[in-house]
């Protein structure tokens, strides 16, 4: 008998998602776009992770904390693994994504305020816009994603299972 929630399940997911932006990188489709929704493609991801992870196994229900960090235990494996790969990709493979969208966030800045010192707006745009800062983001962001999902669908299944075992 397997343990529920495997591990296997979200490190397949991850290396999924990393061999498809790996495919469309190498393919040179890059749109603009692509990057965020990669990105929210990623995070979106740990829905049906969650889902996985509590979804009813047998005629037992694990006690509700427990549950919890099983869920979190699945997305937590899934979330360092994509975190790290979105690190090296921009660090190593794409290292023209942030630059570039660095020099667009000041042209904009720019054109926006023409009488607001370039060398200023640069200098924001290149502190605001950095891996450092988009990966701490992607952190918080897997981290708040993981707890409500592990939380919100794990209270939705205790309300639908105790109805169902009413009726």
């Amino acid at each position: 008998m397997t343990k529920h929630p495997n591990l296997n399940i979200p490190v397949r997911a991850a290396l999924l998602l990393i061999v498809v932006r790996l495919a469309f990188h190498f393919a040179d489709i890059n749109w603009p776009e692509f990057q965020m929704i990669y990105v929210f493609l990623a995070v979106g991801a740990l829905i049906p992770l969650c889902i996985y992870a509590i979804w009813p196994r047998g005629n037992q229900q694990p006690e509700f904390l427990k549950e919890i960090t099983g869920a979190l235990r699945v997305m937590a494996a899934y979330a360092i693994i994509m975190i790290v790969f979105i690190v090296v990709y921009y660090a190593f493979i794409d290292t023209s994504y942030f630059p570039e969208k660095r020099a667009e966030i000041t042209r904009l800045a720019i054109e926006s305020e023409p009488d607001a010192d370039p060398i200023e707006l640069t200098k924001k745009a290149e502190e605001f816009f950095s891996l450092r800062n988009f990966s701490i983001l992607l952190l918080v962001g897997f981290l708040i994603s993981s707890g409500f999902y592990a939380l919100f669908f794990t209270i939705i299944k205790r309300v639908f299972m105790n109805r169902k075992e009413a009726v």
